[in-house]
């Protein structure tokens, strides 16, 4: 948005999952004059994402500047993030990076997270599903309660008709998740196996643990 890249295209891999009301409230933005061309944040607005950015930066540089690994990690990153491909990775990936280590880390690791939703979208189109369903299939996989699944998972014996999920979804799913590992793996393989290695030690390190 800062940058003046915030296409429909984008809005809508970004928030895929409710995507009116992500265009609701980029319409409602503009009717404000809160963004011009692009998406691009007018001031106040650009100020208050400036806030907001600075405190997040802040917040990590707390949590992780005791750690020596910070450029590292930050360098593994970008190795990763640049095999990324999708509709929301391949335009974040463009955006100017900071130059701070701890700022750079952090938009990377945004990027990565990206990359992953990229996959995993890839994975459930493929499966066929639309993402109102794969939300609803996602709900019913994790034990949650689907008052009204979408008829389609019905028809493909995916859901019963009380939400609960059937054998064939419950493998669907594991299948969808199996697919989007093998997605994301092709970026991750930007580094040979040592380097993820301590990529990922160095990653677990880094505070706060769960």
């Amino acid at each position: 948005m800062v940058e003046g890249r915030l296409t429909d295209e984008v809005v809508l891999a970004r928030f895929r999952y409710s995507t009116k009301s992500a265009v609701a409230a980029i319409a409602g933005l503009r009717k404000r004059a809160l963004v011009g061309d692009g998406g691009r944040p007018t001031d106040p607005f650009r100020s208050a994402i400036d806030v907001v950015e600075s405190a997040r930066v802040a917040t990590a540089a707390d949590l992780w500047q005791p750690s020596k690994h910070l450029a590292a990690l930050a360098a593994g990153a970008a190795v990763m993030l640049r095999r990324g491909q999708g509709p929301l990775v391949e335009p974040y990936r463009a955006l100017t990076e900071p130059a701070d280590v701890v700022a750079a880390l952090w938009h990377r690791l945004i990027g990565l997270r990206y990359l992953r939703a990229d996959a995993h979208a890839a994975a459930w189109g493929d499966a066929g599903l639309t993402a109102a369903e794969v939300v609803d299939l996602t709900a019913a996989w994790r034990g949650q309660s689907v008052e009204s699944p979408q008829p389609g998972l019905r028809d493909r014996d995916l859901t019963s008709s009380s939400g609960a999920i059937t054998e064939t979804g419950a493998q669907l799913r594991e299948d969808i998740e199996a697919a989007t590992n093998e997605r994301s793996e092709t970026s991750y393989q930007g580094l040979d196996s040592r380097a993820w290695a301590g990529w990922m030690a160095a990653m677990a390190e880094l505070p706060p643990q769960a």
